[in-house]
């Protein structure tokens, strides 16, 4: 396997650091999981993956593309921001 470029390294690493910053405002993985679903999980397990060369006994990433997982997980976060900040306005 060839290394990423530079710019997609930099990429995969934002998308890591984004779900990273998810998982924390959510307290845990399971949480954020819970709240957002699966993506969230499998973005940063991709973008990580997508980071590293690969090894030996290393699970396999899902399949799937970090970018798109990332960006479908701050969809889905921004959805539960509308609707969590329309509760509190009742």
């Amino acid at each position: 396997m060839n290394p990423a470029p530079s710019g997609e390294r930099a990429a995969y690493q934002d998308v890591y650091m984004a779900m990273e910053v998810l998982i924390e405002r959510f307290g845990s993985k399971k949480k954020a999981v819970a709240a957002l679903g699966k993506s969230v999980e499998d973005a940063k397990r991709l973008a990580n993956s997508k980071r590293h060369i690969e090894r030996k006994g290393r699970m396999p990433p899902p399949p799937g593309d970090p970018i798109a997982l990332g960006t479908q997980a701050i969809r889905v976060y921004e959805r539960y921001l509308i609707i969590e900040h329309g509760r509190g306005d009742q």
